[in-house]
């Protein structure tokens, strides 16, 4: 497992960020992540009114009431099968969510179940 600062660019749904990833010596990665063991309703076809819920509530999650990001550490594992690095996210200096990583504030908030796939 790797660790990094980050920031949200973009909310892309509800269980997939574009994040600007900070690997040190000045280098900078910005990609799509996939948010690690969980999965929220699409935000198209039958579940889209769910779906777009799930990500107003990341974006909720991700920004200030400013539209700035806040400082974000992400742990990283792996890529999926479609090339996004699946990641765990905490948001850095805020008590309340620093005892709980993003996903799990999204499984409890009724907007994501938790997945693990094969």
């Amino acid at each position: 497992m790797y660790t990094y600062t980050a920031k949200a660019i973009r909310v892309i749904d509800g269980d997939t960020v574009k994040l600007e990833v900070d690997c040190g010596f000045r280098l900078k990665f910005t990609d799509n992540f996939r948010l690690l063991g969980i999965n929220s309703p699409e935000i198209t076809g039958v579940e889209k009114s769910l779906g777009l819920e799930a990500k107003w509530c990341l974006e909720e999650l991700l920004f200030s009431i400013t539209g700035e990001p806040y400082p974000l550490y992400i742990e990283t594992i792996k890529p999926d099968k479609f090339g996004r690095w699946l990641v765990n996210i905490w948001v850095q200096g805020t008590d309340y969510i620093q005892e709980k990583t993003i996903n799990q504030i999204m499984i409890n908030s009724g907007h994501a179940v938790s997945y693990m796939p094969l």
